[in-house]
């Protein structure tokens, strides 16, 4: 993945453990260990955050959550900035490999110095990729009809085993 923050330039990340359950509910864990160049110098940027969403045919999308992380600056000493953030991820799936955008914001929570405000959003963009674990078919839920017929057989099944059988003119029980 590749993400854009505002005025502070571009940085790589990764997106792990991508899958799709059989319920097509979508999960990623998105990771950003990377430094970002700033007319400052450069900045070390180390940042995680939850994506769920949804799978509705080739569709994707969802929530980016939980994204915490920490922005480092170091010239003679280090300093640190701490951020929250949020957003939204779309994007399409082809086999097992995803593509998308995302867009969000994130908030810096505390700050050394004047160049990062605290309590400002900051506008977040990006591209995505990712190859997601997709279910097995073979262990994915039966499908209602599939259960309708297995249920009509059985019922069929029951009723010829406890059907009474013809008696036979012979059968002394007639008599």
């Amino acid at each position: 993945m590749q993400l854009s923050l505002q005025g502070y330039g571009s940085i790589p990340g990764e997106l792990r453990s991508a899958i799709i359950q059989p319920n097509n509910s979508v999960y990623m864990l998105m990771v950003i260990n990377n430094k970002v160049q700033t007319s400052n110098g450069p900045v070390q940027i180390t940042s995680n955050g939850t994506w769920t969403g949804t799978r509705n045919g080739s569709t994707l999308s969802g929530p980016i959550r939980n994204l915490a992380g920490n922005a480092q600056v170091c010239v003679v000493i280090c300093f640190s900035a701490d951020f929250t953030g949020q957003g939204h991820w779309y994007g399409s799936l082809t086999g097992s490999d995803g593509t998308g955008t995302l867009n969000g914001t994130i908030t810096f929570t505390n700050s050394p110095v004047p160049q990062i405000q605290t309590g400002q959003p900051y506008l977040m963009s990006g591209t995505w990729n990712a190859d997601f674990d997709l279910p097995v078919p073979e262990f994915a839920p039966p499908s209602p009809a599939y259960m309708i017929t297995i249920f009509t057989l059985a019922t069929i099944l029951l009723m010829l085993t406890l059907r009474p059988r013809n008696r036979s003119p012979r059968d002394s029980s007639w008599r």
